[in-house]
């Protein structure tokens, strides 16, 4: 394979695209996830060709030779694959615009259609039910104040003291996805339970100090939160797990179906766009029938 002067090394390429999501205010966890993407597609691409991966060199038959192996080698999800394509499209049209490719060599490839999952949502009523059964109170709490703000789990456990405050009834969320902040209201039915909780169990908690904390570690992790939410599904003999991710959809899908502006359901839930928040307005059978009778 010929090696044009002014071809550039992939690991050199994958640090200018790095550097050039991190100046774009991209998440760390955006960042981790395309470097891990470019990583395999070089592994794939230099043990296709014996050799180094050169970026200027990569054909379109190359990214749909790597989407392939995804297919048939990783068994890898439709949805998962359409990530992955998204993040190289985004790769080479960096390349394209610095020069190092000529075009986008994955721009005219088009994504997998699937038809996508029903998202999983709990009814209100459900909702209470499942919170009086998980028995790990601070979990209960924490699920709670999921349940009444549509928080992601990642904003959930990094509150800090100072970001609930009670007296103006208002929950700060900072550097939530896409480094936006926001504040969310504390409704009339989560104010007691987090003023129970604050005053029984972190009374003498420092203003940075989390305000979910187990006393082994002084936090309370993902994985933990939602290791117990399982376990209670589990218990309870639910088809369907239940993670914390489940009551985001379920606040947003309650309250489009109890007539919220759209809107005011973005802001609720940090959405930056209307079209996210969009996929919440799923309607049932029963939804559509109760629509025409109002004819």
């Amino acid at each position: 394979m010929a090696i044009a002067e002014n071809t550039l090394v992939s690991h050199s390429a994958i640090l200018r695209f790095t550097e050039h999501l991190l100046a774009t205010d991209r998440s760390q966890k955006t960042v981790i996830g395309y470097q891990s993407d470019l990583r395999n597609f070089e592994r794939f691409y230099c043990a296709k060709y014996n050799g180094p991966w050169f970026v200027e060199e990569t054909t379109r038959e190359d990214v749909e030779d790597f989407l392939a192996m995804l297919t048939v080698e990783k068994r890898m999800s439709p949805a998962s694959r359409n990530r992955i394509l998204y993040g190289l499209k985004s790769f080479f049209r960096f390349m394209e615009y610095k020069g190092i490719c000529e075009k986008n060599v994955a721009e005219a490839i088009e994504p997998v259609r699937y038809a996508k999952k029903e998202r999983h949502f709990l009814s209100e009523e459900a909702i209470h039910d499942f919170i009086r059964q998980i028995d790990h109170p601070m979990i209960q709490v924490a699920t709670t104040t999921l349940a009444y703000t549509g928080m992601r789990i990642s904003e959930c456990t990094r509150l800090r003291m100072k970001d609930v405050d009670l007296e103006s009834r208002t929950i700060a969320v900072l550097n939530g996805k896409g480094k936006r902040d926001r504040n969310i209201p504390i409704s009339d039915k989560l104010y007691p339970v987090l003023k129970r909780y604050r005053d029984l169990e972190r009374s003498t908690a420092r203003p940075d100090e989390r305000f979910f904390a187990t006393e082994q570690t002084g936090s309370l992790s993902a994985s933990y939160f939602n290791h117990v939410l399982v376990q209670t599904s589990e218990r309870l003999g639910l088809k369907k797990k239940v993670t914390a991710h489940v009551f985001r959809h379920s606040i947003a899908s309650n309250l489009i179906r109890k007539g919220v502006n759209v809107v005011q359901v973005q802001k609720l839930l940090g959405h930056s766009s209307l079209q996210i928040t969009s996929v919440y307005t799923h309607a049932t059978l029963e939804d559509l029938a109760n629509a025409v009778n109002t004819l």
